[in-house]
């Protein structure tokens, strides 16, 4: 039989003892009941102690029932009040309805069978609507756990960054004391990935754990059945794998990461008390685990892109080998073999053939050393524009016949990784189309720190074109305006047919950034 704690509030000692007496003959509920005389005994009992039902008398002498439910809603109490009236006066009743109490009675006709129905059908719809707004937070909950995973697929591709925010706001949803992500490899086992949860105990290291999923009997029933899998006590469950005698876990629950309906991976949690997780809890992780395949799905996606961008980009190197260095080491080597016999035959031109030789040997350097900074990324973010503005001028001197004029103006400043290679970007695609479209004959190009903004000017007395009737993508005006939109760049570029061609790359810098005259 239930017992129900009453607190009663009421001036008068003799109506505690009848109420009292009449609690005691209920037969269907057990109750305690607990009795306050004043409304500061009310204040200092219920700041003590927590009761299920609240019976209140209208009049407590110096205060009414009303002030006690102002307090109530003041200091947040939840206890269901059943006030009790001797006035027989409507407009009271209603008073203390709209304030909060849940029913009245007329302390003429109390009894035990009106006292126990009134309690019993307070304490119920109590305990409705706590139910409710538990229900309501955890949907809430849920709902902005899976709103955090959703933003992090949206804003990172980093997949063990996806997992552990999985894994931070599970604890929020389902309480527990060990989780793991377990991924299936391409051998059949399972490898550990995202963040590891221990037991407060520290009993249990999953760091090194590995699985034959075939052969683990939680996992090959979430592999067979794609559906979670709750163990409320896994002593007593033959599908369990005891790892240790230590071993604190329980109860489990799992549920299977299905990707295009295969399953590649699984997440587990466990807890020290049996019974612990709920249908609902595993509910609750199936939708994490169908997160965890979009972020996996994702994750994939990027990688594969990183991979595809990588092998244009060492084919675009490749190229750059074939097309420029190997045909000047080719013309080197030509020249070479050639100056043994012209030194007894043609002495007068071996001093033009070793200037030449020399020449294409300091091009074929050139044009090594701009492509060894382009296979290392990390090269181009370390090293100053100033020098990488050499490196590129050097690369074109051996490409081009154009006399080129390069200068840097200013006291340089450090530009965020993100900035600087995307600035050094422009400047290479910059110059690459002047050499190489503009069929120009002079080109000067400038790297300008000014005040507010660092400035990158290429000028040339080329063919220019016809720039409000060129395509977007022409001369690579496509890349480079994408390239400024990413660091908030301005580009402005001045040209006509066979009036050259002026571009100029702007980058404001912050005010932190500006350098003081």
């Amino acid at each position: 039989m239930n017992t129900i704690h009453v607190l009663l509030i009421d001036d008068s000692e003799a109506q505690s003892y009848l109420v009292d007496g009449y609690l005691r003959q209920a037969r269907t509920f057990q109750f305690t009941l607990s009795w306050a005389g004043s409304f500061s005994d009310a204040v200092r009992m219920v700041r003590a102690s927590d009761y299920d039902v609240c019976l209140l008398d209208y009049d407590l002498g110096t205060h009414t029932a009303l002030d006690v439910l102002n307090f109530f809603a003041d200091e947040g109490v939840t206890i269901p009040v059943i006030v009790m009236t001797g006035y027989g006066s409507q407009d009271i009743d209603l008073a203390v309805m709209e304030s909060g109490a849940v029913d009245y009675l007329d302390k003429n006709a109390l009894g035990t069978a009106t006292l126990e129905r009134a309690i019993r059908y307070t304490v119920q719809q109590a305990r409705v609507a706590k139910a409710l707004v538990q229900a309501e937070h955890q949907q809430r909950v849920i709902a902005e756990s899976l709103l955090d995973v959703s933003n992090v697929l949206n804003s990172s591709l980093d997949f063990s960054e996806v997992l552990k925010r999985i894994i931070d706001n599970l604890r929020r949803v389902i309480p527990h004391q060990g989780a793991n992500v377990m991924m299936i490899g391409d051998d059949g086992w399972t490898y550990l990935a995202g963040q590891i949860h221990q037991d407060e105990a520290g009993t249990l290291t999953q760091a090194d754990l590995r699985f034959e999923v075939l052969n683990t009997p939680t996992l090959r029933r979430m592999l067979e059945t794609r559906q979670p899998l709750l163990i409320g006590d896994v002593r007593a469950s033959p599908l369990w794998t005891r790892l240790s005698k230590a071993q604190a876990v329980r109860a489990y629950l799992g549920t299977p990461i299905v990707e295009d309906d295969a399953v590649i991976g699984f997440i587990n949690i466990d807890h020290d008390t049996p019974d612990y997780f709920t249908p609902a809890h595993a509910e609750y992780l199936r939708l994490f685990g169908n997160q965890a395949a979009i972020a996996i799905r994702n994750a994939r996606a990027y990688e594969q892109a990183q991979e595809l961008a990588a092998l244009e980009e060492r084919q675009r190197l490749a190229r750059e080998l074939h097309d420029v260095v190997s045909q000047t080491l080719f013309s080197a080597n030509m020249v070479a073999d050639s100056l043994s016999h012209m030194a007894e035959r043609d002495a007068p031109h071996m001093q033009h053939d070793l200037e030449m030789l020399a020449r294409l040997n300091r091009t074929a350097l050139a044009e090594m050393r701009s492509l060894l900074v382009e296979l290392r990324p990390q090269a181009i973010v370390s090293m100053p524009l100033p020098e990488l503005l050499q490196t590129l001028v050097n690369g074109v001197r051996g490409r081009s016949s154009a006399t080129l004029r390069a200068e840097v103006v200013g006291q340089p400043v450090a530009l965020s990784p993100d900035v600087h290679l995307q600035f050094y970007r422009l400047m290479q695609e910059t110059l690459t189309n002047a050499y190489k479209h503009a069929q120009a004959t002079e080109i000067q190009v400038g790297l300008h720190y000014l005040d507010s903004s660092v400035d990158w000017v290429v000028a040339d007395n080329g063919v220019g074109f016809d720039l409000r009737n060129t395509p977007p993508d022409h001369h690579g005006l496509r890349i480079m305006f994408e390239r400024a939109a990413k660091i908030g760049a301005a580009i402005r570029i001045d040209t006509a047919p066979n009036e050259g061609t002026f571009v100029q790359v702007s980058w404001p810098l912050p005010v932190v950034a500006r350098p003081r005259r």
